[in-house]
């Protein structure tokens, strides 16, 4: 091999070369058009997945929140409430009865009283 480009004149030397050149420019080109056929089969991949993902979470979500929803409330043996408004209202008048002090002592106390002592509320 090495006799036979020994031979070769230098103009014929010059054209293998530049037919060698652009042959691996050719070669790299097609290179980057196969590399750039996977990024973007990967982003296609990767978006198809993660929409399903998205989807599966979405749902089970939804699921939960479905299964954390009063859907009727038992207040006595024989009242059942069923609508939204009816449980909401009857919540709330049951928290404001909760939290109305029975105790006389704290019925002339104001928001002030409360706040301006700076004794410490429990002893270390």
């Amino acid at each position: 091999m090495a006799a036979m480009i020994n031979n070769l004149s230098e103009s014929e030397k010059h054209e293998i070369r530049m037919k060698l050149e652009i042959k691996k420019q050719s070669l790299e080109q097609w290179i980057n058009y196969k590399t750039q056929g996977l990024i973007i089969r990967s982003r296609t991949r990767w978006y198809n997945e993660q929409e399903k993902n998205t989807k599966y979470f979405f749902e089970l979500e939804k699921r939960h929140f479905n299964s954390k929803t009063i859907r009727n409330l038992k207040i006595d043996d024989n009242i059942t409430l069923n609508t939204d408004e009816e449980i909401l209202n009857e919540v709330k008048r049951f928290y404001q009865a909760l939290y109305v002090s029975n105790n006389s002592s704290f019925q002339n106390v104001s928001g002030e009283d409360l706040f301006s002592k700076r004794e410490p509320l429990y002893n270390k």
